[in-house]
């Protein structure tokens, strides 16, 4: 008889970030709101077992084995990927729990405002893979391209544009600007390798959309609208301000007059 083949337990930081990203944005647009559940446990369960606070920061562990806990110091892409995941979380559960997106958000800035503080390179531009204060080889690298698992400089510019349309703070968009330039060779000779990093250009060009709705409206026929309509990066919030009409839109960081008109929100994701 065939031995039966050993199980690998251990959560890797990076690949489940991707798959919690993934499947955030699957539920929200196919209406299966038990996906965006699991995507949200398990992003919660990066949150609680592989995150700890260091000296007021946040620092973030690459694997968590059962019987043993979270191990090995977090790389760039982990600290990336993870607020990646945190931001596709904030960018639809409100459908779920109205408000819960500000948590997730704020966990993402926990990530983002990490990776800024231990990988960046003071001389140059970039990030490297490691940290500042982790044991390193004799030279510390940076990943520009995309391989198993996208680069943690490329996954990095995702969630500065993120952060930067939700938030407005322009050292996040300082820090998107200062890295752009180090993919512009890249694109034009390898781009297949830099794929990741290129979405990342294309969604900030054409603009991510902040979706403002007004306290106790329904979110159901917004969200049929969005999955019928074009794609582009959305985050949905709602929101307890004084707001004139359901629905306001912001592209980037200017906001659009509000509406009450789903139909006139799609027209303006589509222009």
């Amino acid at each position: 008889n065939r031995a039966r083949p050993g199980k690998d337990t251990k959560i890797n930081t990076a690949w489940n970030c991707m798959l919690i990203r993934s499947m955030a944005d699957a539920g929200f647009y196919f209406k299966r709101p038990e996906w965006l559940q699991r995507a949200r446990k398990a992003a919660d369960f990066i949150w609680d077992e592989l995150t700890e606070q260091q000296d007021g920061a946040l620092r973030l562990k690459a694997v968590y084995y059962q019987g043993s806990g979270a191990q090995v110091d977090g790389f760039l892409h982990d600290y990336a990927l993870a607020a990646e995941a945190f931001l596709a979380i904030a960018s639809k559960i409100d459908v779920l729990e109205s408000g819960a997106s500000a948590r997730y958000q704020a966990r993402a800035q926990a990530c983002v405002d990490s990776a800024l503080c231990y990988f960046e390179d003071p001389h140059a531009i970039g990030y490297f893979f490691t940290a500042e204060d982790t044991e390193t080889p004799v030279a510390r690298r940076k990943e520009w391209f995309d391989n198993a698992t996208p680069s943690g400089n490329a996954a990095l510019l995702h969630a500065l544009s993120g952060l930067y349309a939700l938030t407005g703070e322009g050292r996040y968009d300082s820090s998107l600007r200062a890295t752009l330039p180090a993919f512009a060779d890249y694109a034009q000779k390898v781009a297949a390798g830099v794929a990741h990093a290129l979405e990342a250009v294309t969604t900030h060009t054409i603009g991510i959309a902040v979706i403002k709705v007004r306290a106790g409206v329904s979110l159901e026929g917004l969200q049929v609208a969005l999955a019928a309509a074009p794609w582009r990066r959305v985050f949905i919030q709602t929101t307890t301000e004084e707001q004139s009409a359901a629905y306001q839109v912001c592209i980037g960081t200017q906001c659009l007059p509000s509406t009450n008109d789903i139909s006139e929100v799609v027209e303006v994701l589509q222009g």
